[in-house]
């Protein structure tokens, strides 16, 4: 096959493999024409594919190369655009990086480049649904003193949330479950991790949890206006994706 097809490079699904093909992209000429993952990628005719080796060292050249030449803003954005669950995510990363290597922190300016675009398009889908989240996050205290909370996001935007949380609940350790993405947050009072939920048991409600929400959706009837209910705005202000995680929205038990 003639050098010149369109090479794309495969990685392991993790950041660190898409910095590390990223890494390995500087060694080809014409460069690559974007990347995917090893476990998902689709053969398309007139390109050929490569498979990059995941190795921490490289990725972590790679991410002082971003924070040098496009500043914590750049490795920011890095990260965060990662977070999305679009396959066209990495290929993005992969233009930014090499786009921001050589413009430099000029690149946060180029706002109508198309790369930019795109990485600031799934910057702000990502942000909009951790902002979300962090509005409409219930949690419900589960036996041995621990607050449990579920969330089902579009995104992988736990990893957003966890320090909102961290900082506001600093007295009681907790978990929050991204049943979407099979992980979860767990704060102990001293610190946050991500875990996988395979596996993992959810405790079940205290005695006094079901007492707790009658008297939070107790408050929230009482305090709601007849007469200003404006089912319409609710969907606006509170999109309907994220009822079914909502304790005062839940139908009450018969």
């Amino acid at each position: 096959m003639p050098e010149r097809t369109n090479l794309i490079l495969l990685h392991d699904g993790t950041l660190e493999g898409v910095l590390c093909a990223v890494f390995d992209s500087y060694s080809y000429s014409p460069p690559p024409q974007g990347l995917d993952t090893v476990s998902c990628y689709q053969p398309q005719l007139g390109c050929r594919y490569k498979e990059v080796t995941t190795d921490p060292r490289r990725a972590a050249r790679v991410i002082a190369g971003v924070r040098r030449q496009m500043g914590q803003l750049g490795y920011r954005k890095v990260w965060q655009a990662f977070l999305h669950d679009s396959p066209e995510k990495d290929t993005v990363i992969y233009r930014y990086i090499r786009l921001g290597m050589k413009e430099g922190e000029r690149v946060h300016q180029m706002l109508t480049h198309p790369t930019v675009l795109a990485i600031d398009k799934l910057c702000a889908i990502t942000g909009r649904e951790a902002s979300y989240l962090t509005e409409f996050v219930r949690f419900s205290e589960v036996e041995g003193h621990l607050y449990y909370a579920e969330i089902t996001p579009e995104h992988m935007t736990l990893p957003l949330i966890m320090p909102h949380f961290a900082a506001r609940m600093n007295a009681h350790p907790f978990l929050i479950h991204d049943k979407t993405h099979g992980l979860a947050g767990v704060y102990d009072r001293k610190g946050w991790v991500l875990v996988s939920t395979e596996n993992m048991t959810i405790p079940a409600l205290s005695e006094d949890e079901e007492n707790y929400r009658r008297l939070w959706k107790t408050f929230y009837d009482t305090i709601a206006i007849k007469e200003r209910l404006n089912p319409q705005l609710r969907r606006q202000l509170m999109p309907k994706k994220y009822w079914k995680n909502i304790t005062e929205l839940q139908p009450d038990k018969a």
